[in-house]
């Protein structure tokens, strides 16, 4: 089985302690030459050890990422280059686990793996969270639930999360064992070197099947535009070929005969469900209509879709998110900026912090403002101007019951104060 770079090299990453065993990561690119690779040994060995990392194959370069030294942390050396923070995070993750002859995962029944599941989310900070059957099983797994977690508002309020999938004994024509997913909210505050770490004794019988990684831009530094641009100088090149790529760029032709944006534009570079899927959008349109005034108009997100299509996901890529993001398409990082926000320590803490006042939640409330006014707009015009009701009789008129029921678009989840400090240092 292959990883998922493709292909075998020579590359090193900067451990802990000069004599801690050396964790591999996965195989990696092209050999680069040996004056190369002595010049720059002997340029960082006072910084210490090194093990494996990874590149694509087609690449003859290798380069040095450092972890958990204040000096070094923040760069990763590739060609000769000091290639800068991407700040990317988690947006998605999913894994399997695959019980043994007996029906067992490791000793557990499903049911009870499932439960062990729930302390893991728990210790990882996913704080409070619960399983909620679902009335029908998840792909060919007999049982399934879904993941919720107590959001911002109230513990009463629950935030989904997630799904979790098992079967609870061996049948045909159903997948044995269990599978849990995390979507992008399920991802928020998660601790995933813990998490990666309560589940290391299973290993040897789980499967990374889906890991999204994300970078955004909130001011427009990348464009999807520049994207393109690098797509057409070869920067996704993999095996001496370009990936295919879908432009989807939606218009409409207005009465002059013209064209004009109506949406959001989106760029793929890859084939959905393969080892590797690229996107860029414009998420700060996408959140809200082309035509309202969003508040980050120029908010473009970079997602790289990794599947265990034909390859492996390694354990240890949550060591580096920004090591393994750039070891997909070196070509493509070494010609991008870091985001501003990292940058700028205020406005990282409101990025890390999702609250009320981050980007994500700032868009979906004018999205929420907006289709609110073109659907009952005209109804609220009757209601003060032509029965003269007042702000306040209209307001509760329309105020559920219950106070702590929000839209599912801005529950945002509860996040522990020590990962939001544990990020902010490493990020900043």
């Amino acid at each position: 089985m292959r990883s998922c770079s493709g292909g075998r090299g020579w590359v090193q990453m900067r451990t802990h302690t000069p004599c801690a065993p050396v964790p591999r990561i996965v195989n990696t690119g092209g050999i680069p030459s040996r004056n190369v690779r002595q010049i720059l040994i002997a340029h960082l060995r006072p910084f210490g050890s090194f093990a494996p990392f990874w590149f694509s194959p087609d690449c003859l370069v290798f380069a040095f990422v450092f972890l958990f030294v204040p000096d070094f942390r923040d760069f990763v050396f590739h060609q000769g280059f000091v290639m800068r923070r991407f700040g990317s995070t988690v947006d998605f993750l999913s894994m399997s686990f695959k019980p043994d002859f007996s029906g067992l995962i490791a000793g557990y029944t499903p049911v009870d793996f499932v439960d062990f599941l729930r302390f893991v989310f728990e210790q990882s900070g996913l704080n409070g969270v619960s399983f909620s059957p679902r009335a029908a099983g998840l792909f060919s797994y007999r049982n399934s639930a879904n993941v919720l977690r107590p959001s911002q508002i109230s513990d009463d309020s629950l935030v989904q999360s997630g799904l979790i999938a098992y079967t609870p004994f061996s049948e045909s024509f159903r997948t044995s064992g269990v599978f849990f997913s995390l979507s992008s909210m399920g991802c928020i505050g998660v601790d995933f070197s813990k998490l990666i770490s309560l589940l290391s004794p299973f290993h040897e019988i789980s499967n990374i099947t889906r890991l999204d990684l994300a970078v955004d831009y909130f001011d427009g530094l990348v464009t999807v535009e520049m994207i393109q641009d690098l797509y057409q100088q070869q920067a996704f090149l993999t095996r001496g070929v370009s990936p295919r790529c879908s432009p989807f760029f939606p218009q409409r032709i207005g009465i002059d005969g013209n064209l004009s944006k109506v949406a959001g534009y989106t760029f793929y570079v890859g084939k959905r469900g393969g080892a590797k899927h690229f996107r860029v959008y414009e998420k700060g349109l996408q959140l809200a209509a082309a035509e309202l005034d969003s508040p980050y108009p120029d908010w473009t997100r970079l997602e790289i879709e990794f599947r265990d299509s034909g390859c492996t996901i390694p354990f240890d890529w949550y060591k580096d998110f920004d090591a393994f993001l750039v070891g997909a398409y070196p070509k493509l990082f070494e010609q991008l900026p870091s985001p501003s926000h990292l940058k700028n320590y205020s406005q990282l803490r409101t990025v890390l912090k999702q609250d009320f006042s981050s980007p994500a939640f700032q868009c979906s409330l004018t999205h929420l403002i907006h289709y609110c006014k073109v659907s009952y707009g005209a109804l609220f015009n009757v209601l003060k101007h032509k029965l003269g009701y007042s702000d306040e009789k209209i307001v509760n008129f329309f105020l559920p019951d219950d106070e702590s029921k929000i839209p599912a678009r801005l529950s945002l989840p509860q996040i522990s104060s020590d990962f939001l400090d544990n990020q902010l240092v490493f990020s900043h």
